[in-house]
């Protein structure tokens, strides 16, 4: 029984004390805005709200009666301006939809997206009856928000490597990258992304990469990733240098796959084995290939 109730008064609207035809109008009315599942009222050629939905009542946080013969200039300033061209056009809708903003009651603005028509259905009524239809967008904005915040923290978070990594789809196409590979390769990040990562390999691995990675994706047969690997990549000036890279592999929910690499450069490495090497020779050249002479006058070697 509360169910049916609810469901009665699911729409509010003035009191319909005009003829059966009148109130039989106000019913369909009642069906049409109910149907919406986005805010939507119906308002007069003087702008005021004579009927309105749940979500619109939930949206402006009015309770129904309060809502309804309200000026809607005093919600969405935009719809009675909408309302008006309308009106001095006599045009029966605009086409594009409108980014604007709403007031609740208790004074915060909601960004809406509006639409705004005169309906001829209810051309039997007293007066031509609009529908503005909204969409409350600030639960997208909201979204997107908590997203770019996901991203930016994300981001902070790879840029505090120091070393160069990126992030490919499975075509080659870099996705991500940090600060320190564009330190390191001398390109800018918007010249990474969105370009093939063969870019930063030598000629010869660079002609074949692609192909590895479809043989990958077709056979599963894993040669690289998990794997530390000692390549030699190339600068944006062509120099080229010795890293070692990691590859791992991550399954997207689109089915698809990513693939994220750190790519360490070994440049000072092989400088540090390669001065060692010499300090080695250095000691065995000063401390056990020692000269000294003999009773005769003989040099010989004492190891």
């Amino acid at each position: 029984m509360n169910t049916i109730m609810e469901k009665k008064n699911a729409v509010h609207t003035i009191a319909e004390d005009g003829t059966e035809e009148d109130e039989q109008l106000h019913r369909h009315m009642k069906d049409v805005v109910s149907a919406s599942l986005d805010p939507m009222v119906g308002i007069n050629e003087n702008g005021t709200i004579i009927i309105a939905n749940d979500p619109a009542v939930h949206l402006f946080e009015y309770s129904q009666a309060e809502l309804v013969g309200k000026d809607i200039a005093s919600i969405c300033q935009t719809a009675r301006e909408v309302q008006n061209i309308l009106s001095f056009m006599n045009a029966s809708s605009i086409n594009q939809q409108q980014i604007t903003t709403a007031m609740t009651k208790s004074g915060r603005e909601v960004s809406i997206e509006l639409g705004l028509s005169l309906n001829q259905s209810f051309a039997g009524y007293k007066e031509p009856i609009y529908f503005a239809h909204m969409k409350d967008l600030s639960v997208l904005e909201d979204h997107k928000s908590k997203i770019e915040h996901k991203e930016t923290l994300c981001q902070a978070m790879i840029n505090a490597s120091f070393d160069p990594m990126f992030g490919i789809d499975q075509r080659g196409k870099i996705l991500v990258v940090n600060e320190a590979a564009c330190q390191s390769f001398g390109y800018t990040r918007e010249e990474f992304l969105g370009n093939n990562i063969s870019t930063i390999c030598n000629e010869r691995d660079a002609a074949i990469h692609d192909e590895h990675l479809k043989r990958y994706i077709r056979t599963g047969e894993k040669r690289v990733i998990g794997r530390k690997r000692p390549l030699v990549a190339r600068r944006k000036d062509g120099a080229e240098f010795h890293v070692e890279l990691g590859v791992s592999e991550v399954q997207l929910s689109n089915g698809e796959k990513m693939f994220c690499g750190y790519v360490r450069d070994r440049t000072q490495e092989r400088l540090d084995k390669q001065m060692l090497r010499r300090k080695d020779a250095l000691i065995q050249s000063e401390f056990f290939q020692m000269e000294e002479k003999d009773a005769r006058g003989w040099r010989k070697t004492v190891n």
